[in-house]
């Protein structure tokens, strides 16, 4: 039996890099961290005791690719002298992985949530990728999403949604745009059925001139076992009556009313007692309705008035309706409230 013979790797100029790898908090170094060129597994060290490593990397490779458990995997750049590496721990959403990313794509995957609409969840988790305006405060109504920032007020500048590889127009029609309408078609997905959100940024070279804003794959969950299972959500929400502030009374009013006409300068030529409001007998003129009355009786009689060919009725149905309208708002016909505006 012949064997297959095995292909042979090609083989580059190399040169040696030298480096540290130190843990971001304590700062101490790290040992058993793996280093390998970028995208080639073929050249490849690791730290020792001192966190310390030297690489054989081709001449033409410009990063390493550092990884560990526990930390977040970096891509570093070759520069002239050492290089010193550090890593950061795994609490944080991973950066960086052993490729070079031409669509400068950022992943969410969704195992549960509480959301109405899917752009609730993609706000949520890729907030910094896209950048979401939500259209109201009602549920439903969606949110306006720019991928590379509004880059026009006359043509469209949303990303391009495509679900389980649909291309979903969000324009009903060419004029939306212009007449402020927007369909959300995401709106007939319910977020429990989406399993992973993908966001594209330079999606050209997949999509054309339709993905120049950008391209937002969404896939949604399939079956993986033939046990069957059945899931069941329960939602409650809860409404809270607003808090309005305290109002005061009528005593409290006029307290306040009164402190404010002790800050006006010439409130030493009137008569405080002049000022009705301030009266707090029950019998007094502001506590019955005959100011009221008096001010309704003066305006029919003024609006009979109009019908009279007699000048002086009308001149004299005037002054009733404007002395009866003053002692209304002042409680008096004859004091002049002082100017505290």
């Amino acid at each position: 039996v012949k064997k297959k013979a095995q292909a042979k790797r090609p083989t580059y100029p190399t040169k040696d890099i030298k480096g540290t790898v130190i843990d971001a908090v304590t700062k101490a170094p790290l040992a058993g961290i793996q280093i390998q060129t970028l995208n080639d597994r073929n050249y490849a060290a690791m730290t020792n005791e001192k966190g310390e490593f030297t690489i054989k990397v081709p001449t033409f490779a410009t990063a390493l690719y550092v990884h560990a458990p526990q930390y977040l995997s970096q891509q570093v750049a070759i520069g002239d002298g050492e290089v010193r590496v550090v890593l950061i721990a795994d609490k944080f959403k991973s950066m960086y992985e052993n490729t070079t990313d031409v669509t400068a794509s950022s992943k969410s995957t969704i195992r549960t949530t509480v959301s109405q609409t899917v752009e609730t969840d993609i706000e949520n988790n890729l907030g910094a990728d896209v950048h979401t305006v939500t259209r109201s405060g009602g549920p439903g109504y969606g949110a306006a999403m720019f991928v590379r920032g509004l880059s026009s007020l006359n043509a469209n500048a949303q990303p391009l949604i495509v679900v389980d590889g649909v291309v979903k127009d969000m324009q009903t029609t060419r004029n939306s745009l212009h007449y402020g309408d927007y369909n959300n078609l995401l709106l007939n997905i319910n977020p429990e059925d989406v399993e992973k959100v993908t966001v594209l940024k330079n999606g050209n070279a997949i999509y054309g001139a339709k993905g120049a804003n950008g391209v937002i794959l969404i896939e949604t969950k399939r079956g993986r076992s033939m046990a069957t299972r059945i899931d069941a959500n329960i939602g409650i929400g809860v409404t809270l009556e607003p808090t309005l502030p305290d109002m005061m009374n009528a005593s409290q009013y006029r307290l306040y009313a009164s402190e404010m006409l002790g800050t006006h300068p010439d409130i030493n030529k009137y008569d405080i007692d002049r000022f009705n409001f301030l009266n707090d007998d029950p019998n007094g003129y502001d506590y019955t309705e005959a100011s009221l009355k008096a001010y309704n009786d003066a305006l029919a009689a003024a609006k009979e008035a109009l019908n009279s060919p007699d000048i002086n009725v009308v001149k004299n149905a005037k002054e009733a309706l404007e002395k009866a309208y003053k002692a209304l708002t002042t409680g008096s016909t004859d004091v002049e409230l002082p100017d505290i505006g």
